[in-house]
């Protein structure tokens, strides 16, 4: 594998913009887990979902997101790609949908520590977290009646955090001597002088990606071609080649949210801090690796978990 740049401006930015921030694989990263699960809905469920989103209260900004242009199937395409984004674009106070904002929604924070002998969970997530709102978010969906949100809202808000609770550092926080309350997912856990740990797994697909497989794009048309429909659909076919929706299996529930969320924390203790070196070639092939399977996890259990909430 390749590898390129780590940081990009648009990850420095995000950095500025937001210094303790949480984002769950950039924007590219939840793209593509929802380019997963779009391929393998069925016709009913889509149209079922297209038509949720078509109710977006207009402060929500959702039917913002949809293309002005193009063939009805492939604008509702890309609609439903570009709403797996909408809970962190809401996290502009300039936003009219700022209203919608939620931080702790994002995380649900197993915490562990290390530094007295092998890693042992401390504590659980606080009450309020990303498997809680899962929960409740996909209860009230399944709701023929009113929910606590305009039902768009709460559908974004599920096929985001389906990409968050598959991101290994939205699971857990270490705890250590000099962080009693936790790293914040790795927030607090520094690689290099500007980048810390989440910022750099926040950004594998990206950043630790050869985002031109075939190498024919210059460094500056590469980037370019960063996180448009192509890019995405490239890393999608790319993923699912290897991780087919079989990674799944087929015993599997379709909303074990707090199962999934363990999995990730016990990825974060043994694999994601482990050896952790922004610049080390064995430790970014490990973590490429580790990320292709968990986007693809996230995208095959969200189209399983929108068909059995859409298809009933």
């Amino acid at each position: 594998m390749k590898t390129v740049r780590i940081v990009s401006t648009f990850a420095f930015a995000a950095i500025a913009a937001f210094p303790s921030a949480t984002f769950a694989w950039g924007s590219s990263g939840h793209r593509i887990v929802a380019a997963i699960a779009w391929k393998e809905l069925g016709a009913t469920t889509r149209k079922r979902i297209i038509a949720i989103l078509k109710s977006a209260p207009a402060n929500s900004e959702i039917a913002k997101l949809r293309p002005s242009s193009g063939a009805d199937s492939v604008r509702n395409e890309q609609w439903f790609i570009a709403v797996s984004t909408w809970p962190d674009l809401v996290r502009d106070p300039a936003r009219l949908s700022h209203t919608y904002h939620r931080r702790v929604w994002h995380y649900a924070d197993h915490f562990w520590r290390d530094d007295d002998g092998p890693a042992h969970e401390v504590k659980g997530p606080p009450p309020k977290n990303a498997v809680e709102r899962l929960t409740v978010l996909v209860a009230d969906l399944r709701k023929p009646g009113s929910t606590e949100f305009p039902r768009a809202v709460e559908l974004a808000w599920v096929i985001h955090l389906m990409g968050d609770i598959h991101q290994p550092l939205h699971n857990a926080s270490r705890i250590s001597k000099g962080q009693l309350e936790g790293d914040g997912g790795g927030n607090g856990m520094a690689l290099t002088n500007s980048l810390d740990l989440h910022t750099f797994w926040d950004h594998i697909p990206d950043e630790v990606f050869e985002s031109d497989p075939s190498n024919k794009r210059t460094k500056k048309e590469s980037a370019a071609f960063e996180g448009t429909p192509e890019y995405v659909e490239m890393w999608r076919a790319t993923i699912t080649k290897t991780f087919g929706p079989r990674v799944v299996g087929k015993s599997q529930s379709v909303d074990a949210f707090e199962r999934w969320s363990l999995e990730g924390a016990k990825i974060a203790e043994d694999s994601v801090y482990r050896g952790a070196k922004a610049k080390d070639a064995a430790y970014q092939a490990r973590v490429a690796a580790m990320s292709n399977r968990a986007m693809a996890l996230a995208g095959h259990r969200l189209a399983g978990l929108l068909t059995s909430v859409f298809s009933e």
